[in-house]
């Protein structure tokens, strides 16, 4: 990992507006924040992802320490500028998804990768796996007509598993398990299964 910090703009250029406020808007955030520019440089890294053994930060390549983690990130990378390449709607391309990456110490985060900028840059966002299922399960206790056994399934859901296993584990028939996704759908307003596991991702 680099010891000092990855600045937007280089130390004799003059700073430009917007990098600079997305810059100390970042520093303030505790979560690692990476901005990559389209040659997989880390262009700026926060003071969190400076620390965060699940990345490493180079002047040639930015990735992720553990091989199969890094595959899954630089093809979020990779679709994120693509998607943001894209000016015609096109029914394949869907939101920046949440995936999961492994540092060495065998601790999980989950990780996000966003275009912004207008797509000259990418944002990769990270969160500790632990931190992210406490959020979502303080975000579900808090959504009013949900029952603790709905909650349940929701957060096994969120940790991938099938619903089938999920009603096991939280010691429910199949079929009990089906109504409780029926209800969990039509509280948080969405209408497929996918698009469930999508909005839990992101809440978390």
């Amino acid at each position: 990992m680099a010891d000092t910090p990855v600045r937007l703009a280089p130390p004799n250029s003059p700073a430009d507006p917007l990098t600079t406020a997305l810059e100390l808007a970042l520093e303030r955030i505790a979560e690692p924040h990476v901005v990559v520019n389209d040659q997989r440089v880390a262009v700026y890294a926060n003071p969190a992802a400076r620390e965060c053994a699940a990345i490493e930060l180079s002047t040639r390549r930015f990735k992720a320490v553990d091989a199969l983690s890094n595959q899954k990130l630089q093809a979020a990378i990779s679709f994120a500028f693509a998607a943001a390449q894209t000016t015609a709607p096109v029914p394949f391309l869907k939101p920046p998804q949440p995936f999961a990456l492994t540092d060495e110490a065998g601790v999980s985060w989950r990780a996000i990768v966003t275009p912004v900028a207008g797509g000259a840059v990418a944002l990769v966002q990270l969160r500790r796996e632990q931190e992210t299922m406490a959020g979502l399960a303080a975000w579900l206790a808090a959504t009013k007509g949900l029952t603790a056994s709905e909650v349940g399934i929701a957060m096994k859901l969120a940790g991938g598993m099938p619903l089938k296993k999920a009603s096991e584990a939280q010691g429910i028939a199949y079929e009990t398990g089906r109504k409780h996704l029926r209800r969990l759908m039509g509280r948080l307003g969405v209408a497929r299964q996918a698009d469930l596991l999508l909005l839990l991702s992101r809440r978390g």
